[in-house]
């Protein structure tokens, strides 16, 4: 047999099944009966911390709804402030930026020997309009750009912003 025919064979069945299963009112739907069953399903928590039980084990069935795992509230805890406004936001240790993490910031910012951006969030507490200004001060090559409105979490808070920032900032370096 010569292989366009075989092709042929092999594509017909498929789109007869296919026909024969749809009733036509969603073009790329299939309806047909049988079972489902989910192999892999992934989890994953809104905020981190420390596991402190997991009631289901591998092949339990689960309602929708059902809590299938507790974590230690107490770091989530700490990471969040509310500050004057009223709005929740998460905190950050000033000392990390400065270099109480070891990673020394200023200096390497200071070190960048290229087309550089900084970003900023007119409201953070913690990169103060002041601190940007020395940093981008520090490297001749670097631009400093103040998202309004955002708090210090930005990418959260306005990603198209930012993602409008960064396209600038590309654009102008051709």
């Amino acid at each position: 047999m010569s292989s366009r025919l075989l092709r042929t064979l092999a594509i017909v069945p498929a789109v007869v099944a296919a026909v024969a299963c749809g009733n036509g009112a969603h073009r790329g739907v299939i309806h047909a009966s049988g079972h489902i069953e989910a192999t892999e399903i992934r989890l994953a928590a809104k905020v981190g911390g420390t596991l402190l039980a997991l009631p289901f084990w591998e092949g339990d069935k689960v309602k929708a709804g059902e809590v299938v795992a507790r974590l230690d509230r107490i770091d989530a805890e700490h990471s969040l402030a509310r500050p004057e406004e009223g709005r929740w936001t998460l905190k950050f240790d000033r000392e990390s930026f400065f270099g109480g993490d070891g990673i020394l910031a200023m200096e390497t910012i200071e070190a960048i020997r290229m087309p550089t951006l900084l970003v900023r969030a007119e409201h953070s507490r913690i990169m103060t309009a002041e601190a940007a200004e020395h940093a981008r001060e520090r490297n001749l090559h670097a631009r400093l750009v103040t998202i309004a409105g955002a708090h210090h979490h930005v990418l959260l808070e306005d990603p198209e912003a930012v993602a409008r920032t960064i396209t600038e900032f590309v654009a102008s370096l051709v």
